[in-house]
């Protein structure tokens, strides 16, 4: 299968590899899928306590739960001006919200079609799309592996193909910025019953900031705590519902902050969803998804990197478009991860 790239084939990219011009549809190619991917998370103890971060399986090893970040951000202004039920005071005017459940994001993961046409998602737009939808620009529907239709993740049939190019390298890039602390997003949830079942929880995605301790799975240790950084804007969900152990939240529009490789700006994800599934110790494993405009990505990575990077690898990516549907062209691409975490701490702050 050739994706159609107006005039770039991958053949040509493979058989000249002693061309510069290969070498830069590399590295354009690397930034931009590990942009991507960047979308790209009920706990009694104070995150004023001492843990021990013990996981099921492998993962050892004693975390401090006072392990703060070193950003102290903007006053939160929603932070109550008095001692009020239901927040917890950390120090000085910190607050944390006792009964709240939060995670860190420690683990965002590429997508692949597991057989041709069939891989995890969500269908965004609510429609079932055929190969001759004009809506879609000629881009069908995917099948998730549970067999529910519909499912918009054009990127993980383009990356299959892209991945023989590119392959690990985005993987790495994206868990190194994780795990130095550069891309850290958590996910909070309120009024929180039980993680089994629960008729109206309320969801937050925000960034936040921390030097995090890293285990000996090479993931973050669970049990830290990070301050939430008012620098980005927090996205919220409410009326949420848990059922059998998953919640699933959105559309919510939220933005997701790049710093990996030459790229430093934040990305806005749009039609997002959040898909959870809560295990006995309180980690998660789940999707993120949404769609990213093209061109405003491409945009501000122009601004970042040096000659006409963009303009090598935005003809792939746009001819691969599937939302979005302004004037007989797709202005968006459909996309979602796989993401995991694990119970953090979220200090905030009046």
């Amino acid at each position: 299968m050739i994706i159609p790239t107006m005039g770039l084939r991958f053949e040509w990219i493979k058989g000249k590899r002693s061309l510069i011009h290969r070498s830069l549809v590399h590295r354009s190619l690397i930034t931009f899928i590990t942009l991507l991917s960047l979308l790209n998370t009920a706990c009694e103890r104070s995150p004023s306590e001492t843990e021990t971060g013990t996981e099921t399986g492998t993962e050892t090893g004693t975390e401090t739960g006072t392990e703060t970040g070193t950003e102290t951000g903007t006053e939160d202004p929603d932070a109550p001006n008095e001692r009020e039920e239901g927040w917890g005071y950390y120090q000085d005017s910190d607050f944390y919200l006792e009964e709240s459940h939060t995670s860190i994001i420690r683990q965002i993961l590429f997508l692949q079609e597991e057989e041709p046409g069939v891989v995890a998602g969500f269908n965004l737009d609510g429609r079932v799309s055929e190969d001759d939808d004009e809506v879609t620009c000629g881009h069908s529907d995917l099948e998730d592996p549970e067999g529910r239709g519909g499912i918009d993740n054009q990127f993980a049939t383009l990356f299959r193909l892209l991945s023989v190019i590119v392959e690990d390298t985005p993987q790495v890039a994206i868990q190194g910025a994780i795990n130095e602390g550069r891309v850290l997003m958590m996910v909070e949830l309120l009024g929180v019953d039980s993680l089994q079942n629960d008729d109206d929880v309320t969801l937050r995605i925000f960034r936040a900031s921390g030097r995090p301790l890293v285990g000996n799975q090479g993931l973050i240790a669970p049990y830290q705590t990070f301050y939430r950084d008012y620098d980005f804007p927090m996205s919220e969900v409410s009326g949420v519902q848990i059922r059998n152990g998953e919640l699933q939240a959105g559309p919510v529009d939220f933005e997701i902050p790049m710093d990996v490789l030459d790229a430093n700006f934040p990305m806005t994800v749009l039609n997002g969803q959040v898909r959870m599934k809560f295990s006995e110790d309180g980690s998660f494993s789940g999707l993120i998804g949404g769609s990213v405009n093209i061109d405003q990505v491409l945009d501000e990575f122009a601004i970042v990197v040096s000659g006409n990077e963009d303009d090598l690898v935005r003809p792939i990516f746009k001819a691969n478009a599937d939302m979005g549907f302004i004037d007989g062209e797709c202005q968006e691409l459909s996309l979602a991860f796989e993401v995991n975490g694990h119970i953090a701490y979220a200090v905030h702050q009046r």
